[in-house]
């Protein structure tokens, strides 16, 4: 029986030539060098060469140890080569830097509109009212632009696990 977090033959025939499955490791069939440290996980890499070295190549300075490539014997994913690697987890953004951010994207177009509105009443002239129509009109799009941002989905397979032994 494979594994119940591997991809299924389906998901892998769609995949292009190009692109590796990674999933999370429970038993380690070609152990990585040595254990994660805390912020660290184990991925398995399953492709074909190339895949696996644009993965690789792509994980850069998050990448701490590999373990030893070898072809899968048997199951779903025989003949294809597989690698265990261990990755450095992300850092968080602190929530500080985040409400700091937050508070200036919203101060800082509040702001603008609100002096544009002040020398619009203030000077009452075609001049300040088409300034005050670009302000408006940029905040807009600013809104606009980041409220349609597309998503960054790729076709690769990426699943985490984190397991806490307690003693």
């Amino acid at each position: 029986m494979t594994h119940p977090t591997l991809p299924s033959t389906r998901e892998l025939s769609r995949l292009r030539p190009a692109e590796v499955v990674t999933r999370p490791v429970r038993n380690h069939r070609a152990p990585v060098r040595r254990r994660p440290e805390p912020g660290q996980h184990v991925e398995t890499l399953i492709g074909n060469q190339r895949a696996i070295n644009l993965e690789v190549r792509r994980l850069g300075g998050r990448l701490v140890d590999t373990g030893v490539q070898r072809v899968v014997q048997s199951g779903e994913h025989a003949g294809k080569l597989e690698l265990r690697v261990i990755v450095r987890d992300v850092a968080a953004t602190p929530r500080w830097a985040k409400v700091c951010l937050a508070t200036g994207l919203v101060l800082a177009p509040t702001s603008a509109l609100a002096l544009a509105t002040w020398w619009l009443l203030s000077a009452l002239s075609t001049v300040s009212l088409a300034g005050w129509g670009i302000v408006v009109l940029i905040v807009l799009a600013l809104v606009v632009k980041v409220g349609s941002r597309p998503s960054r989905a790729r076709g690769v397979f990426v699943q985490v696990t984190t397991s806490v032994h307690v003693r």
